[in-house]
């Protein structure tokens, strides 16, 4: 049985749906009682009155299941169980076994962390537990994560039975980012702890085991409010007393704010059919535009509120004179004002970011300046000045774009009955001052905001979960039984509504925010269903757009593969993917492949060398996202790839030059009116070393990036320096005439060398400057050739295009032991996992026997999770420790290059680093089975590990 959540009442949770089927105001009016009864007696609300001086302890986790609790993989290993013995409180403990071979260099400690948990640090003062230690003493510290990691100084755990070890949650010495690392941070009041970790800090070569049970917090009970629920037949009629604007004048795109006071009765404020605050708005050319209110502030304990500010925001488009009137309804009546005025004056603005109407494959502002799109992730930060920080250092490297979430530990209005939260449909309104303050600080540096509304693990038990902390939840008195039961369920549909509703009157008015971002990864959902997906995205679009009276682009996301039907809704006005991967290079010229057929613009709003935590910080000079950041740029998205760690990365290495440098060179860049075509080719150099050339380009300029595909990697072994000299790139079907050649420092974002080239009969020859790491370059055309003398010679593409250059092959076999010569069918096949093929034997190009193996593949079958296309054999007999080296021929029919790379099932899987084959014949294509060059899932997949030869 599963065991119930601190805060968690199954009887109530059951009355609660008894009551579900009775009229609405019953049922919101029940509800909410409900949440007020039960939470404030386990969590509360941040507006019930504390006890002020008598505390209580009460049983925070009995450690008699292990349910929630894991040892983290960031950690040093360890194991974890159940186990009757020295338990000091009901049947079981929870016992943690750890020994020297599982130690990280540097050591981070076993961490036995707690998630989906709810921990009030205005409410709770003290963590109290018992440990029994049956090794050498250690230290042990408590983690909370609120919206930051905050770690305890530590104890120091002796041996055997450590009664009642005690952390002061009010204590100044704790550690976070916010104070350095140093030990002198006190927990921040109104925030809440939604993961508990406790590390075990072992003495250099020790094992032991350690039982953890009966832990305990000691914290102020609550005094709950008397809910007094006034019948709807006793309310009164709203009556607007005053409305009073911030301003009588504002500038074109500039907030109008008004202070709307107003008598009646209201319970909900948060829903429309029991108040509802709205403004028309008319033009100077007599077009309406209806806003909804909102209450800014004030005290709402369950049906009692007090101190009460509704206001209403709204942002003229056009200058002149504005003339506006405002409503208030209640179950009872309306009250309509009288009308009013104000004037905006004309000023030179850029407006909201749109669709651009001359191409709509990319951005542009009302003003018709174009936008791209250049930025990073700063999903959440531990505080409004460490906002202010990476905002800061972003303009400064010209970034000008960013994605903020409204999750659970920071920016989420609406979520578990906790701290400043009040559950379902009465929202957390401290953070809604902090998410105004934070578009405040983004408009201030210039950004543009992409606004996350909901996160994957909201409606997750797997991957990142918060279902149990989830108001929706139906033991949290929520509508759903199932988490996937939000996109399907009409109450839960509703109440997102009401949420929207509330999130479009408050921060709809800003120019800022570039798009509403309805859901992260949303495939990363339990029990993901597609159909589902999209008809909850038609719905919740379409509404929005009916909501909005500005229109903001809405678009949604997802973690590798998604439904192309999602893209087709034309609700959804940019597509966006988030991709994790070592291959990012190759894997982005397949997303753009694929996108390029949704006919809108797409953006890739997160990306990383893995998702799994701290593997791109193994590498300090971001090599993936560097790559990355350029193979991006050099298609024809709408904006760049998006970075991911903000702060244990690019913050933590001040990697933001990459982008500053990227972002120069795209100065002055607009894409709209000049018909680019994308174009990738390979060019071989020597035996050893092959360049790629990616770029976007039409007949008179290019802009071009140039790179070793294996030096776009990070931990694929040892590789030879890249040194290039005295090759070419030639670009076909240009015009003829002169050209300015600029070669770019990437890493600087300079001109390195400037050469002055003619192209004769439609090919662009340019000869390649010495490379050392990878290169950008703008072909520029300066004066063209009359048309009488031009010659066109485009090729086989009709639109200009990168020529690969290949090297004639050696076709001469080497001696070899063989082990497989495709001459039996159904012995391979492809695998459910990766990208769709075709297999079968064929005649043509056998270089052994009469057959081969014949792999055929498009870009349909394409994923985006960058898997390949895996074609395996099974149930096979390989001697791993007798064998050296893997040898085979590929013949590669089609137009560019591609990777292979063998994986072995050997105690595991293990892949080897990739190889490029390239069109035409590829003989002697050879994998070193010895080499420490293989990935594998104790290396977090990184290229630094040895197949296990004993198999």
């Amino acid at each position: 049985m599963r065991k119930q959540r601190l805060g968690q009442n199954t009887e109530i949770s059951g009355a609660v749906k008894a009551i579900r089927n009775t009229v609405w105001n019953e049922k919101f009016i029940m509800r909410k009682l409900f949440l007020v009864t039960f939470l404030v007696l386990f969590l509360g609300v941040s507006n019930c009155v504390f006890a002020q001086e008598q505390t209580e302890t009460v049983l925070w986790d009995g450690m008699e299941t292990e349910d929630y609790w894991s040892i983290a993989t960031w950690g040093d290993r360890g194991e974890l169980s159940l186990s009757a013995e020295q338990k000091t409180e009901g049947q079981n403990s929870l016992k943690v076994t750890f020994g020297p071979e599982g130690k990280q260099t540097p050591s981070k400690g076993i961490v036995l962390e707690k998630e989906q948990t709810a921990v009030d640090i205005d409410s709770t003062e003290k963590v109290i537990l018992d440990i029994y230690n049956d090794g050498l003493p250690f230290d042990l510290a408590l983690v909370l994560y609120t919206d930051e990691f905050c770690e305890s100084s530590p104890k120091r755990i002796e041996i055997g039975l450590n009664k009642d070890v005690v952390f002061d949650l009010s204590a100044a010495d704790f550690k976070s980012p916010t104070s350095n690392w140093e030990y002198n941070y006190t927990l921040r009041p109104g925030t809440v702890a939604w993961r508990v970790m406790f590390i075990i800090y072992p003495d250099e070569g020790v094992s032991g085991s350690v039982y953890f049970d009966n832990i305990r917090v000691e914290k102020l009970p609550r005094i709950k409010s008397p809910q007094n629920v006034i019948p709807v037949e006793d309310y009164t009629p709203p009556e607007i007393t005053s409305i009073r604007p911030e301003k009588e004048i504002v500038e074109q795109y500039e907030k109008f704010e008004l202070i709307v006071d107003f008598e009646g009765t209201y319970q909900y404020p948060y829903d429309p059919r029991d108040i509802d605050l709205t403004a028309v708005f008319i033009s100077p050319a007599n077009k309406e535009f209806r806003v909804p209110g909102f209450l800014y502030s004030g005290i709402v304990d369950g049906v009692n509120i007090k101190d009460a500010v509704w206001k209403i925001r709204f942002t003229p488009h056009v200058a002149g004179v504005w003339v506006y009137y405002v409503t208030v309804e209640n179950p009872k009546g309306i009250d309509e004002s009288q009308f009013f005025s104000f004037e905006s004056l004309p000023v030179a603005k850029k407006g909201f970011v749109r669709v651009s109407k001359e191409n709509p494959i990319y951005f542009e502002f009302d003003n018709g300046e174009f936008y791209y799109p250049l930025g990073q992730n700063v999903a959440w930060a531990s505080s409004l000045e460490a906002y202010d920080h990476y905002f800061s250092k972003m303009r400064e490297n010209k970034y000008n774009w960013s994605r903020v979430w409204m999750s659970g530990w920071q920016c989420a209005i609406e979520w578990l009955d906790v701290g400043y939260f009040h559950g379902l449909n009465n929202y957390n309104l401290e953070n809604a001052k902090l998410l105004d303050d934070i578009f405040a600080l983004a408009q201030e540096y210039d950004i543009y905001l992409q606004l996350v509304l909901n996160t994957h693990g909201q409606l997750s038990t797997k991957e990142d979960p918060e279902w149990l902390n989830n108001p929706y939840n139906a033991v949290n008195g929520g509508p759903c039984e199932e988490p996937n039961e939000f996109f399907t369920n009409e109450e839960a549909k509703e109440l997102f509504k009401y949420r929207m509703r509330y999130i479009v009157a408050r921060w709809g008015y800003l120019t800022n925010l570039m798009g509403w971002e309805l859901w992260n990864e949303v495939t990363l959902t339990d029990n993901y269903n597609s159909e589902a997906d999209i008809a909850w995205h038609e719905e919740m679009a379409r509404y929005t757009k009916e909501l909005d009276p500005y229109q903001h682009l809405i678009t949604t996301s997802y973690f590798g593969n998604f439904s192309g039907g999602i893209w087709e809704l034309p609700e959804i006005d940019y597509s966006q993917i988030h991709m994790y991967t070592p291959e990012i290079v190759t894997t982005l010229d397949g997303l753009h492949q694929i996108m390029e057929e949704y006919h809108k613009p797409y953006l890739v709003g997160e990306f990383g060398a893995s998702n799994l935590s701290g593997v791109d910080r193994e590498d300090p000079n971001a090599t993936a996202q560097h790559a990355g950041i350029w193979a991006q740029y050099m298609t024809m998205s709408a904006g760049n790839a998006m970075a991911w760690e903000w702060d244990n990365y690019i913050e933590a290495y001040d990697l933001y030059y990459h982008w500053l440098s990227l972002a120069k060179f795209n100065e002055g860049e607009d894409r709209r009116n000049v018909n680019y075509n994308y174009s990738r080719a390979t060019i071989e150099i020597d035996e050893n070393t092959t360049l790629m050339t990616q770029g976007i380009l039409n007949d008179r300029r290019a802009l071009l990036w140039i790179y070793d595909l294996s030096h776009t990697k990070y931990g694929q072994g040892d590789l030879n320096p890249l040194s290039v000299e005295n090759a070419n790139i030639s670009l076909m079907g240009m015009v003829d005439g002169e050209y300015r050649i600029e070669f770019w420092d990437t890493y600087t974002g300079e001109i390195s060398q400037v050469l002055e080239i003619s192209c004769q009969d439609s090919e662009l020859k340019i000869p390649l400057i010495h490379i050392t790491t990878d290169v950008a370059c703008k072909a520029l055309l300066q004066k063209a050739k009359t048309e009488r003398s031009r010659k066109v010679n485009r090729g086989p593409q009709s639109s200009p295009y990168i020529a690969s250059n290949y090297l004639s092959k050696d076709t001469s076999l080497l001696p070899r032991e063989l082990w497989e010569s495709f001459e039996i069918s159904n012995d391979w096949h492809t695998t459910e996992w990766g990208d769709e093929a075709s297999v079968s034997l064929t005649r043509r190009k056998a270089t052994e026997g009469r057959k081969s193996l014949q792999i055929t593949f498009n870009k349909q079958g394409r994923r985006m999770d960058g898997k390949g296309i895996a074609v395996q054999r099974q149930n096979i007999s390989l001697d791993l420790s007798k064998a050296e080296k893997m040898v085979f021929d590929v013949y590669l029919d089609a137009p560019n290059s591609i990777e292979v790379s063998v994986v072995l099932n050997s105690l595991g899987f293990c892949e080897s680093v990739r190889k490029l084959i390239v069109p035409g014949w590829n003989i002697n294509v050879t994998f070193d089975l010895t080499a420490k060059t293989f990935k594998k899932a104790s290396t977090n997949w990184m290229h630094k590990a040895e197949i296990d030869r004993d198999v």
